[in-house]
């Protein structure tokens, strides 16, 4: 995991957090000091387990996490096979087609390929990048669940954006993303509609029409939108991201407990 200098004081200072799950086939050292002179635990003794990462250090040249469990610190460790979970923006997402479940990671943690089969044509969410074997993946999750891990480019974001359009050519719109079942013809018309969500990659954008909500293909409906779908492929500019979606979280926080102590003050 190549993480430069840079983003490493970042993270430190800024007091930012990442998350690890230890999968360690082969047992490692976690020091309580960073001259790795006393042994506090070991991974095995966490191994399955999610621990928050609270500062990166470089020690000899080779990366080290310091790391606690339920808050309590335990030590610095070198990952090897453990995988590191960044928070990332919360975003709804489609499962590409194409995309290729049978990579290193869900193969290492023995990932059920049937469920995912099951629900890959659902609209899921990705809530974390996950690095491991110095590759970059997405989270994909379905109710809460992990059903697999996808590379960036095998998924595509649903944005939320309510945005004026009218129907240019007559088309056809579905009850689902994929365009498999039918609902209802829409007329070309001067009638202005709304979108709800919009999936740029995809080229489709989900509205109300007749009392439902459903999808229709782009192409052929006059909509404008500016969206800035990038896809991240270096781990500094993943944590760089992660670190300012933590930030803004935590302005969020504190506007919400300005604004109940002002109004408990207003009832005085």
């Amino acid at each position: 995991m190549d993480i430069n200098d840079f983003t490493i004081q970042l993270f430190n200072e800024h007091k930012a957090r990442i998350n690890i799950l230890i999968v360690e086939p082969h047992n490692q050292n976690i020091y309580s000091d960073k001259e790795k002179s006393y042994i506090a635990a070991r991974t095995s003794d966490y191994n399955f387990k999610i621990l928050t990462v609270r500062e990166i250090i470089k020690i000899d040249d080779e990366l080290y996490f310091h790391v606690e469990y339920k808050g309590k610190q335990i030590g610095f460790f070198k990952p090897v096979k453990s995988i590191t979970l960044v928070p990332k923006y919360k975003r709804q997402i489609n499962i590409n087609p194409e995309a290729n479940f049978n990579n290193n990671l869900n193969t290492f943690l023995e990932i059920d390929q049937n469920q995912f089969e099951e629900n890959r044509s659902r609209i899921a969410f990705s809530k974390y990048y996950a690095i491991f074997e110095n590759q970059l993946f997405e989270t994909i999750i379905l109710s809460d669940e992990l059903i697999g891990f996808l590379k960036s480019e095998e998924i595509n974001n649903l944005f939320k954006k309510a945005k004026k359009f009218k129907v240019r050519e007559d088309a056809m719109t579905y009850n689902d993303n994929t365009f498999t079942k039918k609902w209802k013809k829409i007329d070309a018309s001067e009638t202005t509609y709304t979108s709800k969500y919009i999936v740029p990659n995809e080229k489709k954008v989900k509205f109300k029409y007749s009392g439902k909500d459903v999808w229709i293909d782009e192409n052929l409906i006059d909509i404008d939108y500016d969206i800035l779908d990038m896809k991240l492929k270096d781990v500094n500019e993943i944590l760089v991201e992660s670190m300012l979606k933590q930030y803004a979280d935590k302005m969020e926080e504190y506007h919400i407990y300005y604004n109940r102590m002002l109004a408990k003050e207003m009832k005085k």
